[in-house]
């Protein structure tokens, strides 16, 4: 009987470090994060710098504008035309595949009556904008300039929100308040529902499904039904990943693993 205990907790040793050995450290200090479809790492560390990890020669770049104050958004879901957003300054940021600047928007300078706390890339030339002041969502051109709005999104709520996230796909755009779900709009910015899922803090859009990462699995929302995808022993909450690893994020550090 001890020779079998002593024998299955060795395997179990075996097991935990071949698990451990697989894991990889990819940062520190780090606030947020985001892989593209392409692989490649992005993150936004404590001093607001900007890296990127290549996907395949695990090289880091580095891009900073430190006198554009605190770096809270970046949106890589178009990999050659990274989108980094400055709220507390309205900047925003477009970055090559290199982190080269591409171009610079003041966007306080063209709205002045506004404040747009969320900005996300649209998928085809241009941006959505949610601005708390007139509660309203801005679908901007590739300049920036204002081509439409939606109406006061109270008048569908009936309260005031307090959204955390932004991004669209080719049909829709997604805004998220933790307390109240996930509201949809359509690509003219009409409201069209609210999903209720509570307590998220990002989530992706993959294949027009909903993927948000709950309790360490990731799941997908689609037509009313939830579908785990990926089941993981860690407990993280910020989860996401790529064809081949998973990243979670565990404090201020960022892993990654690979799936089997």
């Amino acid at each position: 009987m001890r020779k079998q205990f002593i024998f299955f907790f060795f395997l179990f040793i075996v097991f935990t470090k071949q698990t451990m050995s697989q894991v990889k450290l990819l940062a520190t200090k780090i606030k947020k994060y985001q892989i593209d479809q392409l692989g490649n790492v992005f993150y936004i560390d404590v001093k607001n710098n900007i890296v990127k990890i290549d996907a395949i020669s695990a090289k880091a770049i580095n891009y900073a504008a430190l006198s554009n104050g605190e770096a809270e958004i970046i949106d890589v879901s178009n990999p050659f035309s990274v989108l980094v957003y400055y709220p507390n300054f309205f900047k925003a940021k477009i970055l090559d595949v290199n982190l080269s600047e591409i171009a610079d928007y003041d966007l306080r300078s063209n709205y002045p009556n506004s404040f747009f706390s969320l900005v996300c890339t649209a998928p085809v030339n241009g941006f959505w904008a949610y601005d708390e002041f007139t509660r309203k969502l801005f679908k901007l051109d590739g300049n920036f300039q204002s081509k439409q709005q939606s109406q006061d999104i109270y008048l569908y709520t009936k309260k005031i929100i307090k959204p955390n996230y932004l991004c669209a796909s080719k049909e829709e755009v997604f805004l998220n308040d933790p307390k109240v779900g996930i509201l949809v709009f359509d690509f003219f910015g009409s409201y069209k529902k609210t999903i209720p899922i509570l307590g998220l803090k990002r989530f992706s859009i993959v294949n027009e499904k909903l993927q948000f990462a709950n309790a360490g699995n990731i799941l997908d929302y689609q037509a009313m039904k939830i579908d785990t995808v990926f089941k993981n022993q860690n407990t993280s909450d910020q989860l996401s990943f790529s064809a081949n690893k998973i990243y979670w994020m565990q404090s201020d550090s960022l892993f990654a693993k690979p799936i089997k």
